[in-house]
This record gives C-alpha cells, sequence and structure tokens, in this order.
C-alpha cells in the first residue's frame, strides 16, 4: 500500500518504485481543503470502469488511472484489501481509491486520520 500521510496541510501519496511502475503513475498530493469525503466502500472495486493506463488483473491487483461514469479515479488495491475512497474537488482526479491491508480497524483508522487532518 502507498505510504499515506498529511505533510504542511496536504495528504500525501507516495508510491514506492514498484508501485510506481504498476500504476504508471508518480506520487500524488492533494490540497486538505481539496478532500471532500472519506469513506470505506467495499464494494467500488466491483466496477472500477476503463482503465488508461494502469495494470488490472480482475479479482487480484488494480493500480493506475480508471475512468467511471465520466469520473477519473486512481487507484491501488490489492485482492483482500479494504478499499479506501477518497473523493476530491477541484483536481485531476474525482477520487482515489486505495487498498488497505489488515483489517476494518485499519481501514477505519485511515479513513479517520485523513478526515481529521
Amino acid at each position: 500500500m502507498p505510504a499515506v500521510e498529511i505533510v504542511n496541510n496536504a495528504l500525501k501519496i507516495e508510491l514506492s518504485g514498484a508501485e510506481k511502475f504498476a500504476a504508471l503513475s508518480g506520487s500524488l498530493s492533494f490540497p486538505m481543503s481539496h478532500v471532500h469525503t472519506v469513506a470505506i466502500d467495499e464494494e467500488v472495486v466491483d466496477h472500477l470502469g476503463l482503465r488508461a493506463p494502469g495494470v488490472h488483473l480482475p479479482g487480484v491487483f488494480a493500480a493506475g488511472t480508471y475512468f467511471h461514469d465520466g469520473d477519473r479515479q486512481f487507484v491501488f488495491w490489492h485482492e483482500g484489501d479494504i478499499a479506501v475512497t477518497i473523493t476530491l474537488t477541484d483536481e485531476k482526479y474525482d477520487r482515489v481509491i486505495l487498498g488497505v491491508p489488515g483489517s476494518k480497524a485499519d481501514a477505519e483508522a485511515l479513513v479517520a486520520r485523513i478526515s481529521q487532518g
């Protein structure tokens, strides 16, 4: 999972070298004022949409840019992860979908950390 932190009132999503390669993207940064909502969405990975560019092994792994219902989203998710959706305003992406490994409590902790950021 990419590292997620809040620095200088910005949400930073840092991808490792292998993650950048899989997602065909660099690390991401968004002002916290552009973060609209953060929530767990366990069904979002069932309907990612059109991949362009990125990697998708159905039911196993998804990384990169996806277009769904006119929205552009950045996705990084592995099978077994709990999906956290970050909805953005006035950004290149309409939403970011990150898979959180571990328990639902781990995903809830990430949601709370970003929401309080």
